[in-house]
């Protein structure tokens, strides 16, 4: 860390860079040898806060006021380097934890100046997610799939009989047939001598809320709901000679 007070001997620039708590800052007004407690400088040097306040200094160097925005008449933007103006916040925050009062005055304040910058777009608390943050969102996403896919699985397991029902169905188990498309099993049973067929979707929703459907799944739906179903009765077979019979009936 370099330290930027030059007229500072060897001996008092080396103090500064042995302390991780930061340092106090004391004014001395003119012609008193009173010293005045008002504020800290962080470690690194680069921002200064005073006490029981919001305010913070924080280090520019020329180059960067060669860089400015002008707003408009009364106000301009100095680029300071990001490490710095986070610095600077997280300082200010842990100062004024308690103080409620200050808290909302300069939030207050905030929302003012946004409207001084429509031109600029105003970046609050979201710092530039780092490497090690995106592998570690990755890996949870990788998870969330494992575990909707052994969830599928426990599902099929359930429909096929392995794995009881945390429910009980509302067809018959054992003549669970699962499909190839359109709903995932079909299941039938006899009463009084009508059949039923119990078409049946397995889903997986962990909002809470109604599952979301594919296309297809909600083409047929809407038409089994509807009673827009026609059923056809196909059968074949291989007669004494070697050819194939077909057997076609539906009902409208």
């Amino acid at each position: 860390m370099k330290v930027p007070f030059v007229t500072l001997s060897k001996e008092e620039k080396g103090l500064f860079k042995g302390s991780n708590k930061g340092h106090g800052i004391r004014l001395t007004p003119y012609s008193t040898k009173r010293h005045l407690t008002i504020g800290r400088i962080n470690t690194e040097l680069t921002v200064i806060t005073i006490d029981e306040t919001s305010i913070a200094y924080v280090r520019v160097d020329r180059e960067h006021l060669e860089n400015e925005v002008f707003l408009n008449e009364n106000y301009s933007a100095v680029p300071v380097k990001r490490h710095v103006s986070e610095s600077a916040k997280r300082i200010l925050d842990e100062n004024l934890a308690t103080n409620a009062k200050e808290i909302r005055r300069w939030k207050k304040a905030a929302k003012k100046q946004e409207q001084l910058m429509p031109g600029i777009r105003v970046r609050r608390n979201s710092p530039r997610i780092s490497k090690e943050m995106r592998e570690l969102q990755k890996e949870n996403e990788r998870l969330k799939r494992q575990i909707n896919n052994s969830s599928g699985i426990v599902m099929e397991m359930m429909m096929t009989g392995i794995l009881p029902m945390i429910e009980p169905p509302p067809f018959p188990m054992n003549a669970v047939t699962q499909m190839r498309y359109g709903c995932d099993y079909l299941s039938y049973e006899w009463k009084e001598g009508v059949l039923h067929l119990h078409w049946i979707e397995v889903n997986l929703e962990r909002s809470g809320n109604y599952p979301t459907l594919t296309p297809n799944e909600q083409q047929f739906r809407k038409a089994i709901l509807s009673g827009n179903v026609v059923n056809h009765y196909h059968h074949t077979w291989v007669d004494g000679k070697g050819e194939q019979k077909w057997e076609n009936n539906h009902v409208e």
